[in-house]
């Protein structure tokens, strides 16, 4: 093995001392403090570090540097360091969910989510509770841009209340949401005539839940890559978040068609809609998993599917 290979990649703590040597040089009062480290611990680290080229110390001011070499070792490491930390803080969040609709250039990036926490709903309850945390995010938004292929009726009042405010808001949906709203088009008209406001048609095979970006929180849901009903947000505050989160909604814009205007067309019987249905006694609330049923509109009634699951030839 690379001796230099090994004084890298073999120690969580010289690989540590890198990290914030790049930053800026340091002494050792501050390393110990920031790596909650004794020096005992943290000099024999030092050391090697300083043995295989990679630091040096300044006897006068008393700091440790990077070298050129160690400079450029760190500036390569420090991406991958970090997207291996944001997987460990919850592997199993990363494993479950299915993350091949964000595009390679965004995944390279995904150490600038940071620190995040997983906020979860439990989308087998018939008696659906609406998250009080997702509505005071959107309540404290002064802007909200929201990618979506489900639908929580329950939440539409918090967005109604901030569209009404004059925020910013932009909301990319499939067409099969679109058309939910079909005796709301008039008022959904009258708002797409305010300056700020914009509605985006996107393709229905985005396996993406939502992503709502704000300018104070990133919140994404990915589709379990097993069948499960369990809806994780991750919740990002970083602002290194919220500029990734900005970037993956306008790569998904990039995809999708403005709609400056809904207009109500005639639909037709026997039609075959790909999308899953949840639920409650109190609304139709979407969570879209693609499947296929077909049935006539007019047996398609509340009565019909009042407090019952559509789970259907999943594709």
């Amino acid at each position: 093995m690379n001796p230099l290979f090994d004084t890298v990649f073999y120690s969580e703590k010289r690989r540590s001392v890198m990290l914030l040597l790049l930053e800026s040089p340091r002494d050792l009062n501050f390393l110990k403090k920031e790596l909650h480290e004794t020096s005992v611990s943290l000099l024999p680290q030092i050391k090697r570090l300083i043995d295989d080229g990679i630091v040096i110390h300044d006897q006068a001011s008393g700091e440790y540097r990077l070298t050129m070499i160690g400079d450029l070792i760190a500036k390569k490491i420090r991406p991958f360091i970090r997207k291996i930390e944001v997987i460990d803080r919850d592997p199993e969040f990363w494993a479950a969910y299915d993350l091949s609709a964000v595009p390679g250039p965004l995944l390279d990036r995904l150490s600038e989510i940071g620190r995040f926490s997983i906020t979860e709903i439990d989308l087998r309850s018939v008696y659906f509770t609406v998250d009080t945390e997702f509505c005071r995010m959107i309540a404290e938004a002064d802007s909200v841009k929201t990618f979506t292929t489900f639908n929580l009726a329950e939440y539409i009042p918090v967005y109604y209340e901030r569209l009404t405010a004059g925020i910013p808001m932009t909301i990319m949906t499939t067409s099969t949401l679109i058309e939910r709203g079909r005796p709301y088009f008039d008022r959904i008209n009258e708002l797409l005539k305010m300056p700020d406001v914009f509605l985006y048609e996107s393709p229905s095979d985005i396996k993406i839940c939502e992503l709502t970006v704000t300018d104070k929180v990133l919140l994404l849901s990915f589709y379990p890559a097993k069948d499960d009903l369990n809806l994780r947000y991750l919740v990002s505050y970083e602002e290194s978040a919220i500029r990734w989160g900005n970037d993956l909604f306008d790569y998904l814009k990039s995809l999708s068609v403005r709609k400056t205007e809904l207009r109500r067309t005639a639909v037709t019987c026997g039609m075959i809609l790909r999308f899953n249905i949840i639920i409650s006694d109190h609304s139709l609330s979407g969570f879209i998993i693609h499947f296929k049923t077909r049935f006539h509109p007019r047996s398609f009634t509340r009565s019909t599917v009042h407090s019952h699951y559509f789970r259907k030839e999943i594709l």
